[in-house]
């Protein structure tokens, strides 16, 4: 083998190789973008996602319940997901709060309310909180965080990372209905008109902070447009490297 030949050699073997990490690159990434489109966190189902999110955010200051299939006070009734209640400690002991999680897109707002209203009834709870996928949210209900005849109704995105935290918004909106509707029996310490504007601001900052990330979301699906465009110039690359071989040999 020449020097000529060696060279020529190395060449080839590093430039497929060159081609062959490239490859991997897109393919990992490829994987990657279906999984976080098809999957919520590793396959779980909503409820599941919701059921995690809530006991991430509430740890040590609530016991939320999974409750979904257990049947409640309605008879052979289940409707009602999971059920948040306060530690005996807590002056919120005697008050509960239902959340019903709906990954179905067939599911209108109307349908939400009447079946959140259901939920509440059967578990005994005070107040409802409906969770709505972000893809399975009826158009009608715009806003992320809304309240409708003293419920919560909110949908989160499974693939953003800080989506919880619209659940405890909508958790520290219901103890603030609870403070509120407690009057003068609730103890002089507490300072509601602090409750709403924090419950306000982190409203805001969810907002916010969803935003950000809808922005980002756009910014990925510009990198995977750009890493499509790249098939076609790997192809050409791998074309020409094999040309160029059979040139040599």
């Amino acid at each position: 083998e020449t020097k000529v030949q060696g060279l020529q050699n190395w060449f080839l073997d590093s430039l497929s190789q060159g081609v062959e990490k490239i490859t991997e690159s897109i393919a990992k990434n490829d994987a990657t973008n279906e999984i976080n489109c098809t999957t919520p966190r590793s396959g779980q189902i909503f409820q599941d996602f919701v059921l995690d999110g809530l006991r991430n955010k509430l740890r040590g200051s609530c016991l939320v319940e999974d409750v979904s299939k257990t049947v409640g006070h309605i008879k052979n009734c289940k409707t009602g997901d999971h059920v948040i209640r306060f530690s005996d400690d807590s002056r919120f002991s005697s008050n509960s709060i239902v959340v019903e999680a709906k990954n179905n897109k067939t599911s209108s707002l109307k349908s939400a309310k009447e079946e959140l209203k259901k939920a509440i009834e059967n578990r005994a709870a005070d107040v409802g909180i409906f969770v709505y996928s972000d893809e399975a949210a009826p158009s009608e209900l715009s806003e992320r965080f809304t309240e409708i005849d003293g419920n919560f109704f909110i949908k989160i995105d499974v693939n953003q990372s800080d989506s919880d935290l619209l659940l405890l918004v909508a958790v520290m909106a219901a103890r603030t209905k609870f403070a509120l509707t407690a009057g003068s029996s609730v103890n002089e310490t507490i300072d509601l008109q602090k409750i709403l504007r924090l419950t306000d601001n982190l409203v805001r900052e969810a907002e916010n902070l969803l935003a950000i990330e809808a922005h980002a979301k756009k910014a990925q699906t510009s990198l995977d447009s750009f890493l499509k465009k790249i098939g076609p110039y790997r192809e050409n690359l791998a074309e020409l490297a094999q040309e160029l071989h059979d040139e040599f040999a």
